[in-house]
Protein backbone atom coordinates (compact mmCIF):
# COMPACT_ATOMS: atom_id res chain seq x y z
CA UNK A 1 0.00 0.00 0.00
CA UNK A 2 1.19 3.50 -0.78
CA UNK A 3 1.36 6.08 1.94
CA UNK A 4 -0.06 9.49 1.09
CA UNK A 5 2.37 12.37 1.02
CA UNK A 6 2.73 14.86 3.84
CA UNK A 7 2.08 18.60 3.77
CA UNK A 8 4.53 21.02 5.40
CA UNK A 9 3.64 24.73 5.44
CA UNK A 10 5.65 27.61 6.91
CA UNK A 11 4.48 31.23 6.74
CA UNK A 12 4.23 34.49 8.65
CA UNK A 13 0.48 34.53 8.14
CA UNK A 14 -1.77 31.86 6.62
CA UNK A 15 -5.48 32.24 5.83
CA UNK A 16 -7.84 29.41 4.84
CA UNK A 17 -11.26 30.63 3.66
CA UNK A 18 -13.85 30.40 0.89
CA UNK A 19 -14.34 26.61 1.29
CA UNK A 20 -10.57 26.07 0.89
CA UNK A 21 -9.13 22.89 2.39
CA UNK A 22 -5.71 21.64 3.41
CA UNK A 23 -6.26 17.88 3.15
CA UNK A 24 -4.55 14.51 3.30
CA UNK A 25 -6.54 11.31 2.79
CA UNK A 26 -6.06 7.56 2.63
CA UNK A 27 -8.72 5.36 0.99
CA UNK A 28 -6.81 2.07 1.19
CA UNK A 29 -4.21 0.35 3.36
CA UNK A 30 -1.78 3.22 3.14
CA UNK A 31 -1.46 5.78 5.90
CA UNK A 32 -2.71 9.29 5.29
CA UNK A 33 0.01 11.90 5.24
CA UNK A 34 0.78 14.26 8.10
CA UNK A 35 0.06 17.99 7.98
CA UNK A 36 2.47 20.40 9.68
CA UNK A 37 1.74 24.13 9.80
CA UNK A 38 4.08 26.64 11.42
CA UNK A 39 3.05 30.32 11.46
CA UNK A 40 5.13 33.13 12.89
CA UNK A 41 2.10 35.38 13.41
CA UNK A 42 -1.26 33.75 12.73
CA UNK A 43 -3.33 31.00 11.13
CA UNK A 44 -6.83 32.23 10.27
CA UNK A 45 -9.64 29.89 9.23
CA UNK A 46 -12.95 31.44 8.09
CA UNK A 47 -16.04 29.55 6.99
CA UNK A 48 -19.80 29.95 6.83
CA UNK A 49 -22.08 27.39 8.42
CA UNK A 50 -22.76 24.27 6.38
CA UNK A 51 -21.69 20.72 5.65
CA UNK A 52 -18.69 21.87 3.58
CA UNK A 53 -16.25 23.93 5.59
CA UNK A 54 -12.91 25.57 5.18
CA UNK A 55 -10.21 23.97 7.27
CA UNK A 56 -7.46 21.45 7.78
CA UNK A 57 -8.34 17.75 7.45
CA UNK A 58 -6.73 14.31 7.60
CA UNK A 59 -8.98 11.34 6.82
CA UNK A 60 -8.52 7.56 6.73
CA UNK A 61 -11.39 5.65 5.12
CA UNK A 62 -9.64 2.30 4.54
CA UNK A 63 -7.44 0.11 6.71
CA UNK A 64 -4.64 2.64 6.89
CA UNK A 65 -4.21 5.04 9.78
CA UNK A 66 -5.06 8.70 9.52
CA UNK A 67 -2.35 11.32 9.47
CA UNK A 68 -1.45 13.71 12.27
CA UNK A 69 -2.03 17.47 12.22
CA UNK A 70 0.49 19.70 14.00
CA UNK A 71 -0.01 23.48 14.21
CA UNK A 72 2.60 25.67 15.91
CA UNK A 73 3.60 29.31 16.17
CA UNK A 74 1.62 32.50 16.82
CA UNK A 75 -2.17 32.79 16.98
CA UNK A 76 -4.87 30.39 15.79
CA UNK A 77 -8.04 32.32 14.99
CA UNK A 78 -11.04 30.37 13.71
CA UNK A 79 -14.28 32.08 12.70
CA UNK A 80 -16.18 28.96 11.74
CA UNK A 81 -14.38 26.18 9.91
CA UNK A 82 -12.78 23.01 11.22
CA UNK A 83 -9.56 21.20 12.01
CA UNK A 84 -10.32 17.48 11.97
CA UNK A 85 -8.70 14.03 11.90
CA UNK A 86 -10.98 11.05 11.31
CA UNK A 87 -11.06 7.32 10.70
CA UNK A 88 -14.10 5.77 9.02
CA UNK A 89 -13.35 2.03 8.81
CA UNK A 90 -10.48 0.08 10.35
CA UNK A 91 -7.59 2.49 10.62
CA UNK A 92 -6.71 4.52 13.70
CA UNK A 93 -7.44 8.23 13.53
CA UNK A 94 -4.48 10.56 13.66
CA UNK A 95 -3.84 13.08 16.42
CA UNK A 96 -4.10 16.87 16.53
CA UNK A 97 -1.48 18.93 18.33
CA UNK A 98 -1.81 22.72 18.44
CA UNK A 99 0.93 24.55 20.32
CA UNK A 100 0.51 28.30 19.93
CA UNK A 101 0.63 31.69 21.61
CA UNK A 102 -3.17 31.86 21.78
CA UNK A 103 -6.24 30.03 20.43
CA UNK A 104 -9.63 31.58 19.61
CA UNK A 105 -12.63 29.67 18.20
CA UNK A 106 -15.88 31.46 17.32
CA UNK A 107 -19.04 31.04 15.23
CA UNK A 108 -19.17 27.25 15.50
CA UNK A 109 -15.48 26.64 14.80
CA UNK A 110 -14.40 23.13 15.77
CA UNK A 111 -11.20 21.20 16.38
CA UNK A 112 -12.08 17.52 16.50
CA UNK A 113 -11.05 13.90 16.27
CA UNK A 114 -13.54 11.22 15.27
CA UNK A 115 -13.56 7.48 14.67
CA UNK A 116 -16.35 5.36 13.16
CA UNK A 117 -15.15 1.78 13.09
CA UNK A 118 -12.67 -0.44 14.90
CA UNK A 119 -9.83 2.07 14.84
CA UNK A 120 -8.75 4.05 17.89
CA UNK A 121 -9.47 7.76 18.17
CA UNK A 122 -6.55 10.15 18.12
CA UNK A 123 -5.57 12.52 20.92
CA UNK A 124 -6.49 16.20 20.67
CA UNK A 125 -4.00 18.48 22.44
CA UNK A 126 -4.30 22.28 22.53
CA UNK A 127 -1.61 24.27 24.33
CA UNK A 128 -1.39 28.08 24.51
CA UNK A 129 1.09 30.40 26.17
CA UNK A 130 -1.70 32.93 26.81
CA UNK A 131 -5.41 32.14 26.49
CA UNK A 132 -7.66 29.52 24.94
CA UNK A 133 -11.07 31.03 24.18
CA UNK A 134 -14.09 29.16 22.80
CA UNK A 135 -17.17 31.25 22.08
CA UNK A 136 -20.60 31.02 20.48
CA UNK A 137 -22.16 28.80 17.86
CA UNK A 138 -22.92 28.84 14.15
CA UNK A 139 -26.30 29.77 12.70
CA UNK A 140 -27.01 26.06 12.16
CA UNK A 141 -26.55 25.35 15.87
CA UNK A 142 -23.07 23.82 15.91
CA UNK A 143 -21.21 25.04 18.98
CA UNK A 144 -17.65 26.25 18.94
CA UNK A 145 -15.48 23.73 20.71
CA UNK A 146 -13.05 20.88 21.00
CA UNK A 147 -14.52 17.45 20.26
CA UNK A 148 -13.58 13.79 20.45
CA UNK A 149 -16.14 11.27 19.20
CA UNK A 150 -16.30 7.54 18.59
CA UNK A 151 -19.26 5.92 16.80
CA UNK A 152 -17.88 2.38 16.51
CA UNK A 153 -16.00 -0.10 18.67
CA UNK A 154 -12.80 1.94 18.81
CA UNK A 155 -12.12 4.06 21.88
CA UNK A 156 -12.34 7.82 21.60
CA UNK A 157 -9.29 10.01 21.88
CA UNK A 158 -8.32 12.11 24.89
CA UNK A 159 -8.81 15.89 24.83
CA UNK A 160 -6.05 17.89 26.56
CA UNK A 161 -6.17 21.67 26.97
CA UNK A 162 -3.46 23.72 28.68
CA UNK A 163 -3.16 27.53 28.82
CA UNK A 164 -2.74 30.51 31.11
CA UNK A 165 -6.53 30.98 31.04
CA UNK A 166 -9.28 28.85 29.51
CA UNK A 167 -12.65 30.49 28.79
CA UNK A 168 -15.81 28.95 27.30
CA UNK A 169 -18.77 31.23 26.62
CA UNK A 170 -22.15 31.30 24.87
CA UNK A 171 -22.79 27.56 24.28
CA UNK A 172 -19.15 26.65 23.60
CA UNK A 173 -18.10 23.17 24.68
CA UNK A 174 -15.29 20.71 25.24
CA UNK A 175 -16.73 17.27 24.64
CA UNK A 176 -15.75 13.62 24.45
CA UNK A 177 -18.57 11.34 23.31
CA UNK A 178 -19.16 7.67 22.52
CA UNK A 179 -22.15 6.77 20.35
CA UNK A 180 -21.04 3.14 19.83
CA UNK A 181 -19.44 0.42 21.94
CA UNK A 182 -16.06 2.09 22.20
CA UNK A 183 -15.27 3.92 25.42
CA UNK A 184 -15.39 7.71 25.43
CA UNK A 185 -12.08 9.53 25.81
CA UNK A 186 -11.01 11.61 28.80
CA UNK A 187 -10.99 15.42 29.02
CA UNK A 188 -8.18 17.24 30.84
CA UNK A 189 -8.21 21.03 31.20
CA UNK A 190 -5.30 22.79 32.92
CA UNK A 191 -4.86 26.53 33.46
CA UNK A 192 -2.12 28.51 35.13
CA UNK A 193 -4.69 31.03 36.34
CA UNK A 194 -8.38 30.27 35.68
CA UNK A 195 -10.93 28.09 33.91
CA UNK A 196 -14.18 29.97 33.35
CA UNK A 197 -17.43 28.72 31.81
CA UNK A 198 -20.32 31.07 31.11
CA UNK A 199 -23.33 29.31 29.56
CA UNK A 200 -21.00 26.56 28.36
CA UNK A 201 -20.07 22.95 29.11
CA UNK A 202 -17.33 20.38 29.57
CA UNK A 203 -18.78 16.91 29.07
CA UNK A 204 -18.02 13.27 28.50
CA UNK A 205 -20.89 11.02 27.48
CA UNK A 206 -21.43 7.43 26.39
CA UNK A 207 -24.51 5.68 25.06
CA UNK A 208 -23.49 2.04 25.60
CA UNK A 209 -19.90 2.09 26.83
CA UNK A 210 -17.77 3.48 29.65
CA UNK A 211 -17.77 7.24 29.94
CA UNK A 212 -14.61 9.31 30.03
CA UNK A 213 -13.12 11.11 33.03
CA UNK A 214 -12.97 14.90 33.39
CA UNK A 215 -10.12 16.66 35.19
CA UNK A 216 -10.10 20.46 35.58
CA UNK A 217 -7.06 22.01 37.26
CA UNK A 218 -6.35 25.71 37.85
CA UNK A 219 -3.98 27.52 40.19
CA UNK A 220 -6.58 30.15 41.09
CA UNK A 221 -10.19 29.88 39.94
CA UNK A 222 -12.75 27.53 38.38
CA UNK A 223 -15.94 29.48 37.66
CA UNK A 224 -19.18 27.97 36.31
CA UNK A 225 -21.99 30.35 35.42
CA UNK A 226 -25.13 28.64 34.04
CA UNK A 227 -22.83 25.85 32.89
CA UNK A 228 -22.31 22.11 33.22
CA UNK A 229 -19.39 19.83 33.92
CA UNK A 230 -20.81 16.39 33.33
CA UNK A 231 -19.60 12.79 32.96
CA UNK A 232 -22.59 10.64 32.04
CA UNK A 233 -23.60 7.26 30.63
CA UNK A 234 -27.07 7.30 29.13
CA UNK A 235 -27.76 3.57 28.81
CA UNK A 236 -26.38 0.07 28.77
CA UNK A 237 -24.13 -1.20 31.55
CA UNK A 238 -21.29 1.24 31.00
CA UNK A 239 -19.68 2.93 33.99
CA UNK A 240 -19.77 6.70 34.34
CA UNK A 241 -16.60 8.74 34.33
CA UNK A 242 -15.10 10.59 37.30
CA UNK A 243 -14.97 14.38 37.70
CA UNK A 244 -11.97 15.97 39.44
CA UNK A 245 -11.71 19.73 40.03
CA UNK A 246 -8.68 21.26 41.76
CA UNK A 247 -8.28 25.07 42.05
CA UNK A 248 -8.02 27.49 45.00
CA UNK A 249 -11.52 28.87 44.40
CA UNK A 250 -14.58 27.12 42.97
CA UNK A 251 -17.60 29.31 42.19
CA UNK A 252 -20.87 27.75 40.97
CA UNK A 253 -23.67 30.05 39.84
CA UNK A 254 -26.72 28.22 38.53
CA UNK A 255 -24.48 25.39 37.38
CA UNK A 256 -24.15 21.62 37.69
CA UNK A 257 -21.30 19.21 38.33
CA UNK A 258 -22.60 15.72 37.58
CA UNK A 259 -21.33 12.15 37.35
CA UNK A 260 -24.03 9.62 36.52
CA UNK A 261 -24.83 6.23 35.03
CA UNK A 262 -28.08 4.39 34.38
CA UNK A 263 -27.06 0.73 34.23
CA UNK A 264 -23.45 0.72 35.45
CA UNK A 265 -21.54 2.33 38.26
CA UNK A 266 -21.74 6.09 38.56
CA UNK A 267 -18.52 8.07 38.66
CA UNK A 268 -17.06 9.99 41.59
CA UNK A 269 -16.89 13.76 41.97
CA UNK A 270 -13.82 15.14 43.75
CA UNK A 271 -13.47 18.88 44.40
CA UNK A 272 -10.27 20.01 46.12
CA UNK A 273 -10.51 23.75 46.80
CA UNK A 274 -9.63 26.19 49.57
CA UNK A 275 -12.91 28.02 48.96
CA UNK A 276 -16.14 26.62 47.51
CA UNK A 277 -18.98 29.03 46.73
CA UNK A 278 -22.25 27.74 45.29
CA UNK A 279 -25.53 29.47 44.52
CA UNK A 280 -28.82 27.82 45.61
CA UNK A 281 -29.60 26.85 42.01
CA UNK A 282 -26.42 24.83 41.54
CA UNK A 283 -26.16 21.06 41.84
CA UNK A 284 -23.17 18.99 42.88
CA UNK A 285 -24.31 15.40 42.46
CA UNK A 286 -22.73 12.01 41.93
CA UNK A 287 -25.77 9.90 41.08
CA UNK A 288 -25.92 6.18 40.60
CA UNK A 289 -29.17 4.76 39.32
CA UNK A 290 -28.21 1.13 38.97
CA UNK A 291 -30.52 -1.85 38.76
CA UNK A 292 -27.77 -4.07 37.35
CA UNK A 293 -27.17 -5.91 40.62
CA UNK A 294 -30.90 -6.43 41.33
CA UNK A 295 -32.31 -7.06 37.88
CA UNK A 296 -33.15 -10.71 38.55
CA UNK A 297 -34.69 -9.88 41.91
CA UNK A 298 -36.91 -7.23 40.35
CA UNK A 299 -37.79 -9.49 37.40
CA UNK A 300 -38.75 -12.30 39.80
CA UNK A 301 -41.14 -9.98 41.63
CA UNK A 302 -42.68 -9.08 38.28
CA UNK A 303 -43.33 -12.74 37.41
CA UNK A 304 -44.99 -13.19 40.82
CA UNK A 305 -47.58 -10.62 39.82
CA UNK A 306 -46.12 -7.39 41.21
CA UNK A 307 -46.66 -4.34 39.03
CA UNK A 308 -43.89 -1.90 38.25
CA UNK A 309 -45.33 0.67 40.67
CA UNK A 310 -45.55 -1.93 43.44
CA UNK A 311 -41.91 -2.89 42.89
CA UNK A 312 -40.98 0.76 42.82
CA UNK A 313 -42.81 1.22 46.11
CA UNK A 314 -40.73 -1.51 47.73
CA UNK A 315 -37.51 0.10 46.56
CA UNK A 316 -38.77 3.52 47.62
CA UNK A 317 -39.39 2.28 51.16
CA UNK A 318 -35.85 0.91 51.29
CA UNK A 319 -34.49 4.23 50.06
CA UNK A 320 -36.52 6.23 52.58
CA UNK A 321 -35.34 4.04 55.46
CA UNK A 322 -31.72 4.56 54.44
CA UNK A 323 -32.38 8.27 54.00
CA UNK A 324 -34.02 8.48 57.45
CA UNK A 325 -31.11 6.70 59.10
CA UNK A 326 -28.63 8.96 57.38
CA UNK A 327 -30.57 12.06 58.42
CA UNK A 328 -30.88 10.99 62.06
CA UNK A 329 -27.18 10.23 62.25
CA UNK A 330 -25.97 13.11 60.08
CA UNK A 331 -27.81 16.02 61.75
CA UNK A 332 -26.32 15.47 65.26
CA UNK A 333 -22.87 15.06 63.70
CA UNK A 334 -23.41 18.30 61.77
CA UNK A 335 -24.45 20.10 64.97
CA UNK A 336 -21.32 18.85 66.76
CA UNK A 337 -19.13 20.10 63.92
CA UNK A 338 -20.94 23.44 64.02
CA UNK A 339 -20.43 23.60 67.78
CA UNK A 340 -16.73 22.80 67.39
CA UNK A 341 -16.23 25.53 64.77
CA UNK A 342 -17.88 28.20 66.94
CA UNK A 343 -15.86 27.24 70.02
CA UNK A 344 -12.63 27.15 68.00
CA UNK A 345 -13.16 30.76 66.91
CA UNK A 346 -14.17 32.07 70.35
CA UNK A 347 -11.87 34.90 71.47
CA UNK A 348 -11.99 37.37 74.35
CA UNK A 349 -13.18 40.12 72.00
CA UNK A 350 -14.98 38.05 69.37
CA UNK A 351 -17.49 35.22 69.65
CA UNK A 352 -19.61 33.38 67.09
CA UNK A 353 -23.13 32.68 68.36
CA UNK A 354 -24.42 29.10 68.29
CA UNK A 355 -27.83 29.35 66.65
CA UNK A 356 -29.79 26.31 65.45
CA UNK A 357 -33.47 27.17 65.22
CA UNK A 358 -36.04 24.38 64.70
CA UNK A 359 -36.78 25.40 61.10
CA UNK A 360 -33.15 24.66 60.16
CA UNK A 361 -33.57 21.05 61.26
CA UNK A 362 -36.89 20.79 59.41
CA UNK A 363 -35.45 22.32 56.22
CA UNK A 364 -32.49 19.93 56.33
CA UNK A 365 -34.76 16.90 56.62
CA UNK A 366 -37.05 18.14 53.82
CA UNK A 367 -34.10 18.75 51.47
CA UNK A 368 -32.80 15.24 52.11
CA UNK A 369 -36.27 13.80 51.43
CA UNK A 370 -36.62 15.83 48.23
CA UNK A 371 -33.36 14.52 46.77
CA UNK A 372 -34.33 10.92 47.67
CA UNK A 373 -37.70 11.26 45.92
CA UNK A 374 -36.12 12.87 42.84
CA UNK A 375 -33.63 10.01 42.56
CA UNK A 376 -36.47 7.48 42.87
CA UNK A 377 -38.29 8.96 39.88
CA UNK A 378 -35.35 7.89 37.70
CA UNK A 379 -35.33 4.43 39.32
CA UNK A 380 -39.07 4.06 38.70
CA UNK A 381 -38.62 5.01 35.04
CA UNK A 382 -35.85 2.42 34.72
CA UNK A 383 -38.05 -0.30 36.25
CA UNK A 384 -40.73 0.41 33.68
CA UNK A 385 -38.22 -0.09 30.85
CA UNK A 386 -36.61 -3.27 32.24
CA UNK A 387 -36.74 -6.35 29.99
CA UNK A 388 -37.98 -8.94 32.52
CA UNK A 389 -37.29 -12.02 30.40
CA UNK A 390 -33.78 -10.90 29.56
CA UNK A 391 -33.11 -10.13 33.22
CA UNK A 392 -34.18 -13.62 34.31
CA UNK A 393 -31.77 -15.14 31.79
CA UNK A 394 -28.75 -13.24 33.17
CA UNK A 395 -26.21 -15.50 34.85
CA UNK A 396 -24.82 -14.16 38.14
Amino acid sequence: ATQAGSIDLQADRLQVSGLAEILTRSDNAGQAGNITIDVAESLSIDSTAGTVQSGVFSTASGTGAGGNIVITGGKLVMDGGAVNVSSINFGDAGSITASLDSVSLQQGAQISTSVDGTGQGGALTVTAVADVGLDGQASDGFSSGLYSQTSGSGAGGTVNVSAANVALTDNATISSKSLGTGDAGNVNVTAISSVELDNASITTAAANADGGNIKVTASELVYLGNSDVSAAVGGGLGNGGNVDIDPQFVVLSGSNILASAIGGNGGNITVVADHFISSPGSVLNASLVSLAERRREVATLRTLGYGSWQIGGLLLRESLLVNLAGTLVGMPIGWLLYFGVTKFHDLDFFRLPLVASPWVWVATALMSLTFALAAHLVVQWRIGRLDWLDALNVLE
